[in-house]
């Protein structure tokens, strides 16, 4: 990968952020409400997209992509401790990587894999396109029926057999697919818009029986206090209503075990930066 590593000091010219959090520029406290994420996913980002794509039936996975990841452009990226300039295709693409490098290997002693809330589907559908061997069932559960619809279409004209439905993380309406025991369950950037887990997030979650969740989510509990970015970050997270407890709510519970965590490895948005935690389910 081409880069261009920049300083902290840099931060200001490529985010808005930072003169926010600064206070030198004023933005309405937002509330992450199950109506504000319906206008964001439902009316603003996938049901134009599903539009566009319905309207133009050569458009697949790879195209849909690069409408929604630009390739012309440069923003400010955080990956493995150094600020990077890229533009949001290859961005992107190292997103799709670290998913893959932890979820292939899990992949041959599980049932099926599935992803809950799981946008437009291009993540569980690229994922399945990087490991064609996997011929188990795919779920994806999104809360937008525009995002549900988009990532069946997307999957019927790339022959991936996939089941898409509706899920929603506020009242725990999780999508009747009928997932067979010990499936992968993954989150990608689903959870943090969540302020709170509700606490019985995770019994409504084990019913299926899993095998093991992992987690590819924004952790304000892993931000260090005794640094500038770390501060930054949890003002970040605070100012725009992101989930508080992703990780402590998973790493407390007695039912899981925590086999893996890199903390803070990547943020296409260098102040909502995701960690990796991968949990075995008890049996």
């Amino acid at each position: 990968m081409d880069k261009k590593i920049i300083d902290i000091n840099d931060l200001p010219k490529y985010s808005k952020w930072i003169d926010i959090i600064m206070g030198l520029e004023s933005v309405a406290k937002k509330n992450k409400t199950e109506q504000e994420l319906k206008r964001e996913y439902e009316y603003e980002k996938w049901n134009p997209l599903l539009k566009l794509v319905s309207q133009n039936e050569s458009l697949k996975l790879e195209d849909v992509d690069k409408l929604q990841y630009r390739q012309d452009n440069q923003i400010c990226i955080y990956y493995r401790n150094e600020f990077i300039l890229t533009s949001s295709y290859v961005a992107y693409q190292i997103y799709l990587e670290i998913v893959n490098q932890n979820l292939s290997p899990l992949l041959g002693s599980v049932s099926s894999l599935v992803e809950l809330g799981s946008g437009y589907g291009n993540i569980i559908l690229n994922i399945a396109l990087r490991n064609s061997s996997f011929r188990k069932k795919l779920f994806a559960g999104e809360f937008a029926e525009s995002g549900v619809a988009l990532s069946q279409l997307l999957a019927n004209r790339e022959k991936i057999e996939l089941i898409s439905g509706r899920c929603n993380f506020f009242n725990l309406d999780f999508p009747d697919f009928h997932i067979p025991e010990d499936s992968l369950i993954f989150f990608s950037y689903a959870l943090v818009s969540i302020p709170e887990m509700p606490s019985e997030f995770l019994d409504r979650l084990l019913r299926v029986k899993p095998k093991y969740i992992v987690l590819f989510e924004p952790c304000k509990e892993l931000f260090d206090l005794t640094t500038i970015h770390g501060i930054l970050k949890i003002r970040y997270i605070e100012i725009n209503d992101y989930n508080k407890n992703i990780y402590s709510y998973f790493a407390k519970s007695s039912r899981l075990n925590l086999i893996k965590i890199e903390k803070n490895v990547f943020g296409s948005n260098p102040l909502l930066l995701m960690s990796v935690m991968i949990f075995e389910v008890k049996k």
